[in-house]
């Protein structure tokens, strides 16, 4: 049913309902439950409410000896904005049951309804009853018609009026949005999830040469060329994370406008969920920060300059080309003059960089690093190395690199500046060698020998070759404390540990595990018999005769020896093993080693 019928038929039913036959406690029900809503009525617009209405339909229907029948109408809706409509009309009926002869009365009326949730409602109405074609009550008809019309017409203009008020605040507030926008390198944009499209402002579609509306956003957009290939796996990596519901995704991206430059851009998404907690839009915010980086840089590059006393060297990168080298540093390098920056460095690296740190300043200083940090980011990267002096001692330094690209000519150009962290790097040393190692015998201690041992096992050079594993013991060292006090005892296990030292090579891991226990693992053997060899060797150079306070005690060490790989192919299989045979040396009366089977 259209809503122009569903009006006419609620303003029929209404009229029916008053001037038919039914029960007069149906039409109060009805009026009670809000069926029908008066605001006006009668024949002179009699103002009324809907108490007032009912008390007048109740005298009306006293009156009323027989129902009145209609014998033809007519109606008409006109709509009014979304929700109401003018119904209009006539309708004669007979009206019988008085003294007078029964007569027909014509019956004209004018109503005003709305479809509200609740169903339709009767806002306002005019009725009109000309008696015998009355002229006074056919103007007076008209004239309520008429002013009904003005003050419908005068509602409308007032809603108009408030609607156009809206809608230009609405464009106000989208030219205060774009205008702030335009002023600012922040621009919003969506990222539908369903059809991986992404909606862009007009301008970033400028910007990029590309349609403001991308379909399939992260290919067609690397595939493009837009986004740098060093920023490819993270850009797909911020969408991913939105793609399986992360409720925030950000990151750093270089990309490429349509003239080929890089611009450095930060993306910041925030995912929208439905009902069910499914992710449906992101709304992202794309910030150009090239112009920030790049101030940054020259701030910093800045800066460095006023730190004088630190300051090594300056260079130009793009040019390889040495711009300024300190007369304090170059002197106390004992460095030859130079012109070429890559020649420079590399005499540093050979002449004045300790040996295993000389790859790590060529890296540091070299082109494809610089720009890579640049590319990335970054404008000011720190590494640390002992560098030599002109008493061919090395000492700590910090080397603090400051990058920019220069914006008139585009060279990447660096300032280098160092600084003496030799105490400081002394301490370090101090507290890491004292976590490390055993206090009394200099030995690595427990923790540090698991660790060295069971790293190397797994290493390249470790699982490639064959080892040996000495848990050594010393024989009844607690007759010696007993007999001899535990300074003497100190004293008779740091000799036995500068022993051990001195029977290994300096590059087997020696450390002390227990009281009187002792680990040895033996690099890289060629054969089962060097192990036998050493163990001869360490019963024999380790037998001792200690004499004091007439007193005499002898001193002897009980070995277990296990072979890597075949007693064992981790430290734990391998120490088990070994274990077992160093009690199976007790068990046999001690003062000898014993081999795994």
């Amino acid at each position: 049913m259209k809503i122009d019928e569903q009006a006419i038929k609620f303003i029929k039913n209404l009229i029916q309902l008053y001037f038919s036959s039914c029960d007069f406690n149906e039409i109060t029900k009805k009026i009670n439950n809000g069926k029908i809503s008066l605001v006006g009525t009668g024949s002179d617009e009699i103002s009324m409410n809907f108490n007032e209405f009912k008390q007048f339909v109740e005298n009306d229907r006293k009156s009323w000896v027989e129902s009145s029948k209609i014998i033809e109408q007519w109606y008409k809706a006109v709509p009014v904005g979304a929700t109401g409509w003018i119904v209009y009309g006539e309708l004669t009926f007979k009206e019988s049951g008085f003294k007078t002869p029964p007569k027909e009365i014509i019956f004209r009326f004018s109503t005003v309804c709305e479809k509200t949730k609740d169903g339709m409602k009767l806002v306002h109405a005019h009725f009109s009853v000309p008696n015998s074609g009355d002229a006074e009550h056919e103007n007076m008809h008209k004239k309520l018609s008429k002013d009904y019309d003005l003050k419908l017409e005068a509602a409308l203009k007032e809603r108009t009026e408030l609607l156009n008020q809206n809608i230009e605040k609405l464009r106000i507030s989208q030219l205060r949005y774009e205008i702030a926008m335009e002023n600012t390198d922040v621009i919003i944009f969506d990222y539908i999830i369903a059809t991986k499209q992404s909606i862009y402002p007009e301008s970033i579609g400028e910007k990029y040469g590309i349609h403001h509306i991308v379909e399939d956003t992260v290919e067609l957009v690397i595939e493009k060329g837009l986004v740098h290939p060093k920023s490819s796996a993270a850009f797909r990596e911020i969408y991913k994370k939105i793609d399986i519901g992360e409720p925030f995704a950000e990151g750093v991206f270089v990309f490429l406008d349509k003239s080929g430059n890089e611009r450095i851009n930060e993306i910041f998404f925030t995912n929208i969920y439905d009902k069910s907690q499914k992710p449906i839009r992101a709304i992202g915010v794309l910030r150009d920060i090239t112009e920030q980086r790049k101030l940054e840089a020259e701030k910093e590059y800045r800066k460095s300059m006023t730190q004088d006393k630190k300051f090594a060297y300056e260079a130009n990168i793009s040019k390889d080309r040495l711009t300024a080298l300190d007369l304090d540093c170059s002197e106390m390098a004992g460095l030859p003059q130079f012109y070429i920056f890559s020649d420079m460095i590399d005499y540093m690296a050979g002449m004045t960089v300790h040996p295993e740190y000389a790859q790590l300043y060529k890296n540091f200083n070299s082109k494809e690093s610089i720009d890579h940090l640049l590319d990335s980011g970054e404008t000011k990267v720190v590494i640390q190395y002992p560098r030599k002096d002109l008493n061919a001692d090395y000492s700590w330094v910090q080397n603090t690199m400051c990058m920019i690209q220069d914006q008139l000519t585009g060279d990447t150009k660096i300032r280098c500046y160092l600084k003496n962290i030799h105490e400081k790097k002394q301490k370090e040393k101090a507290l890491i060698y004292k976590a490390e190692h055993d206090s009394l015998t200099g030995l690595y201690n427990k923790g540090t020998t698991e660790m060295l041992i069971n790293q190397y096992l797994t290493s390249k050079e470790g699982n490639s070759c064959r080892h040996g594993l000495f848990i050594i013991d010393i024989d009844y060292f607690k007759a010696i404390n007993d007999c001899f006090g535990h300074v003497f005892g100190d004293l008779v296990l740091s000799e036995v540990a500068r022993k051990i030292k001195e029977i290994f090579r300096e590059n087997d891991i020696i450390g002390r595990i227990g009281g009187d226990e002792f680990f040895v693992l033996m690099k890289n053997i060629s054969c089962r018999e060097v192990l036998i060899m050493k163990g001869k060797q360490l019963c024999r150079e380790l037998n001792a005769m200690y004499n004091k306070y007439g007193t005499t005690q002898n001193l002897s060490v009980s070995l277990g020896i296990g072979l890597y790989p075949d007693h064992g192919m981790t430290y734990e299989a391998l120490y088990h093993k070994s274990d077992i045979a160093l009690y199976k040396a007790k068990e046999n009366g001690r003062n000898q080693f014993s081999m795994c089977i």
